[in-house]
């Protein structure tokens, strides 16, 4: 029997001896070779490259790059025109599963990793299908040596935007343009869900709800700061939540609007909390992030790092809008 073999260039060095690893993920098993190569060339500056060249943290591949080569542990069957054109088709599978074999390795490699200078590997990142070239898939006998006759390229597997998509509206201009000209700082809340979207992005899911979760504990305290200087804010959240509460609704009768109940009248805890848009995020986001601290919970799905993040954005965007009618 035949395996998959895929190969792709990542934009930046790792320096390990050239080499097979057994890269063991669940119940699978897949060997993994990187292999050193020059960077891109530049046209101005100067440019070495060589194995015993190293720049510190060279995230963008200055000194050079890898090419990852990694064989599979599926069988494929190619003796028939249907077995050929079942391996075609599942290309996409075939690169999703080398890219999440080679973000083992590379995690790995950043937790281990220090150069000669004592240095931590922190600047290595996971990367995601769209930040690998020269995609190539082939086949495997199973001492490890290439099928010839059957090869699958991909130049890249990036979106390519063009005309209108290359533009950006007057407004985002705008506000960007005004935010660089003031000096206003970006709160740490909007930072931490960037970096929520990000580990969705590169597939570091337990990540997730860590970040969501404290974007929203700490939009808590801005708004919180914002409408009323001078309060204290507790350290514990369920207690932000109810000082949010009680200062937002003091806001609120001094302008004769209706006011806001979050809990039953009785405050006992997590289980007074009665508004569902909160209980929403308490349920998918502040639960998930408690298991994931306390409890170690480490797998993480797609779907529960999607669902923390998009609680977490919808009960701050909630209180954003009650936030706009006192200001």
């Amino acid at each position: 029997m035949l395996r998959p073999g895929v190969s792709f260039i990542v934009p930046f060095r790792v320096y390990m001896p050239e080499d097979f690893y057994t890269v063991k993920i669940d119940d699978r098993q897949v060997k993994i070779k990187p292999q050193a190569l020059s960077p891109i060339e530049i046209t101005q500056g100067p440019q070495v490259h060589g194995a015993n060249i190293e720049f510190s943290h060279d995230i963008f591949g200055y000194a050079g790059r890898t090419l990852f080569n990694i064989l599979l542990d599926q069988q494929v069957d190619v003796s028939t025109e249907e077995g050929k054109s079942d391996f075609a088709a599942k290309d996409k599978t075939f690169i999703r599963d080398a890219v999440i074999a080679v973000n083992r390795f590379l995690e790995v490699y950043r937790d281990q990793d220090q150069n000669s200078l004592g240095e931590k590997s922190f600047h290595i990142i996971p990367i995601v299908m769209a930040e690998v070239s020269d995609v190539r898939i082939v086949l495997v006998r199973d001492d490890d040596s290439e099928e010839q006759g059957i090869c699958i390229r991909r130049p890249t597997l990036r979106p390519i935007g063009f005309g209108n998509a290359t533009q950006r509206s007057l407004e985002i201009i705008s506000s960007i343009t005004d935010l660089l000209r003031d000096g206003t700082k970006i709160p740490i809340y909007r930072e931490l869900l960037h970096s929520s979207m990000n580990a969705i992005w590169r597939s570091q899911y337990r990540l997730c709800p860590i970040e969501s979760n404290t974007a929203f504990e700490s939009f808590l305290s801005e708004i919180t700061l914002l409408l009323e200087p001078l309060a204290v804010v507790p350290e514990n959240l369920f207690d932000k939540l109810v000082l949010l509460e009680s200062v937002l609704n003091q806001k609120l009768l001094s302008k004769s609007l209706a006011v806001i109940s979050w809990f039953m009248p009785r405050r006992n805890g997590w289980g007074s909390l009665l508004d569902q848009i909160l209980v929403d995020w308490k349920v998918k986001c502040y639960e998930l992030r408690g298991k994931v601290i306390h409890e170690g919970y480490s797998q993480v799905t797609l779907r529960e790092a999607q669902d923390s993040y998009r609680s977490s954005l919808g009960a701050i965007n909630y209180i954003q809008v009650i936030v706009q009618k006192i200001l």
